[in-house]
């Protein structure tokens, strides 16, 4: 299970559950179906959007089977079930109020994996659908037995995936894993590595529905140690990951297991994980994400509070001077401050790491025409795909507000 934060709207996603059962009968609408090589797709979106889940789906699959090849053998016998909802009133009238309050879910009963698109970006369904998906495979090969660390930081690691032009590159790692890892760990706050192996599915759950400081905690270290194993010392533990799986559906003791292919030395490997965590650094689609939410706040800030006028602004540049010209402090997560007079940080802010052009700004910028509010744009990104970051009225709020997400392309 996960946490899936967007800048409107908090959600989870489970995995494992046995007290929903889903009723696609209660749901007054038509469901579009597509069938694929390894999954039965079916939506209340549209038949286009059907299409589009199962190119995404039919991709991060490979992706599942090449990182982790050897213990999931030849192709499946039996196809994936997935269900989109169009709106979260559809999802909690088939899977029941239980699910209130998540974002996706994989019911093992079933094997269903099941999620909505609501009024979140298609982005952060599929990032979503990346996680549950990983969850649905891995039961379908080693059942309940996996331990509840290894099955959400596996999940974690697929669902931070990167479109590249020709199918997926997992990986990825967003900055603010690393500041809060980080973080962590200088105030002490790590869970030791024995306690974290030896977690149960209800102790986790319950971490994070009491909301306890330590349900963000676990995810960012199950995310590293997940990391460390596949990717570490350039896959150099990544056989004994794959022999410590096949153990783990042989129904042997999974703490064990462990020791025997990685080490009883938990003390050692804690600060062999602290040392991985400061080689690592930020992946150019996240900064250009981070990029674009300081521009944004910004943005907003200016419109709302600093008398900026939408109509005024006609291009990036324009933004840049706003934002040059004004006197302001912005006090960052990681404890440093941006103001106006930093001048190579801000022209830092306009430039995403995948532009390799001699342009000073990387991001386009036009006022909707339907909305009248801002939309900024990257285009620098591999395979067509972009990075938005759409504004509009939050009519919960009262104020601006702004949602950054991926848009992918789709074959269909």
């Amino acid at each position: 299970m996960t946490k899936i934060i967007t800048t409107a709207l908090i959600y989870f996603t489970i995995a494992f559950t046995s007290v929903v059962a889903a009723d696609l009968d209660k749901i007054n609408k038509e469901f579009y179906k597509v069938e694929t090589d390894n999954y039965s797709i079916a939506t209340t979106v549209s038949k286009k959007f059907a299409y589009r889940i199962a190119d995404h789906m039919e991709e991060i699959h490979k992706e599942y089977r090449r990182r982790l090849s050897n213990i999931f053998g030849e192709e499946d016998v039996e196809k994936f079930r997935v269900v989109v909802f169009d709106k979260q009133s559809n999802y909690l009238r088939a899977l029941g109020d239980k699910v209130r309050g998540t974002a996706g879910i994989f019911m093992s009963n079933e094997q269903l994996l099941a999620g909505f698109v609501g009024k979140r970006p298609p982005s952060a369904l599929f990032k979503t659908l990346y996680h549950e998906g990983f969850h649905q495979f891995l039961f379908h090969y080693i059942g309940p037995n996996c331990p509840i660390w290894l099955n959400e930081g596996l999940a974690q690691y697929f669902s931070e995936a990167t479109w590249t032009g020709n199918g997926y590159r997992v990986g990825d790692i967003p900055p603010h894993r690393i500041y809060t890892l980080k973080r962590e760990w200088e105030n002490k706050q790590w869970m030791s590595l024995e306690k974290l192996l030896s977690l149960t599915n209800s102790e986790w759950m319950g971490m994070v529905e009491d909301q306890s400081p330590r349900s963000s905690l676990i995810y960012n270290q199950t995310w590293l140690f997940v990391h460390f194993l596949i990717d570490g010392a350039n896959g150099k533990y990544r056989d004994n990951l794959e022999e410590y799986l096949e153990d783990i559906a042989d129904d042997e003791d999974s703490y064990e297991a462990f020791t025997d292919h990685f080490s009883a030395n938990f003390t050692a490997l804690r600060n062999t994980l602290y040392k991985y965590l400061n080689t690592l650094e930020p992946s150019p689609k996240f900064m250009c994400m981070k990029n674009m939410g300081i521009i944004s706040r910004l943005l907003k800030f200016f419109i709302e509070k600093g008398g900026a006028d939408i109509d005024t602004l006609e291009n990036i540049e324009d933004v840049h001077e706003l934002f040059v010209n004004s006197g302001w402090k912005m006090q960052m997560k990681d404890g440093t401050t941006l103001t106006n007079r930093k001048e190579d940080a801000i022209e830092a802010l306009f430039h995403c790491p995948l532009d390799k052009s001699d342009k000073e700004k990387s991001y386009k910028f036009r006022v909707h025409k339907d909305s009248g509010l801002p939309q900024i744009t990257c285009p620098q990104h591999p395979g067509q795909a972009r990075i938005i970051s759409r504004f509009f009225n939050n009519k919960k709020t009262g104020t601006l507000d702004f949602t950054i997400s991926e848009q992918l392309p789709t074959k269909h």
